[in-house]
């Protein structure tokens, strides 16, 4: 999973694989401005929304 901010002002992205047996799990955020304009603030109020839902999923595990 990956969204971005608009304009590039940043990211996230989610990533997770089985690798040996073991559930790896990748979380990269990054926020590209220093400061950013209270007209962006809805959208990193929503940004960051997406974030705590994503990161509150659940891994679900299947019997193979």
């Amino acid at each position: 999973s990956a969204f971005k901010l608009p304009d590039n002002l940043g990211k996230f992205t989610f990533r997770s694989n089985v690798v040996n047996g073991m559930i790896q799990v990748v979380v990269d955020e990054t926020i590209t401005a220093p400061v950013i304009p209270a007209s962006y603030y809805p959208a990193v109020k929503e940004f960051y929304n997406q974030v705590i839902q994503k990161e509150n999923e659940q891994v679900v595990l299947k019997k193979i």
